[in-house]
């Protein structure tokens, strides 16, 4: 018996949970390797605590979002492909995600930047190679809001099939089980991306210096 053997939704839900586990583990070794290449500090926290109450909305969640989305979304995409096409509106939900990540993935890249290139600036102005905060909040604020709404559309898509198509039990179990989780997910985005923000806003306020990234 293989994989497609199992009853309906099984699969998935199997399919869900290594996806889960092996997305959580990547994204905790990418956020050791950032910030130990970001700030030469090896001290990041993986427990199982840290992961889900206060790890970063960047890398560690949206990478972790990204992956689990960009797996199921190749899934759909094979889906309508052997049974015809937007018979799974999965191709449209995940990308959705996918695209949020990417959006989250590339604000904050360009906001290292200019946090490094204003870092450059202040030394050679004073002699000192004091840290700035670079602001940003605006493009945080809609990074933060597509993480939830992205999220919530998937956990739609899955209530919307729940509701209007007869499915197996089994499949009623997946999309239940689904929508709760997509659902989760896009509370715990949006709530990670708010911690930084704050905890950036908090130390700009610290700071005499600040520079707009536009």
């Amino acid at each position: 018996m293989d994989m497609y053997d199992l009853e309906p939704g099984y699969p998935a839900l199997l399919l869900l949970t290594l996806t889960t586990l092996l997305s959580a583990l990547l994204a905790s070794i990418a956020t050791t390797s950032y910030y130990n290449n970001s700030n030469g500090s090896d001290r990041v926290d993986r427990s199982l605590k840290w992961f889900l109450a206060i790890s970063p909305a960047y890398p560690t969640r949206a990478l972790f979002t990204l992956l689990i989305a960009t797996v199921f979304w190749v899934w759909a995409v094979s889906k309508n492909i052997n049974r015809g096409w937007f018979g799974d509106w999965g191709i449209v939900t995940f990308l959705t995600v996918i695209v949020s990540c990417v959006f989250v993935c590339v604000v904050e890249q360009r906001r290292e930047k200019a946090e490094k290139s204003a870092i450059v600036a202040g030394a050679a102005a004073n002699g000192t190679g004091e840290k700035v905060v670079v602001e940003g909040g605006r493009w945080r604020e809609v990074g933060r809001w597509l993480m939830l709404v992205s999220c919530w559309i998937v956990a739609t898509n899955y209530a919307w099939v729940w509701g209007t198509i007869d499915v197996p039990d089994t499949f009623a179990v997946y999309l239940g089980v689904g929508m709760m989780y997509w659902f989760g997910l896009g509370v715990w985005n949006w709530w990670g991306y708010r911690v930084v923000a704050d905890k950036d806003v908090e130390e700009e306020e610290e700071k005499d210096t600040s520079y707009t990234l536009v």
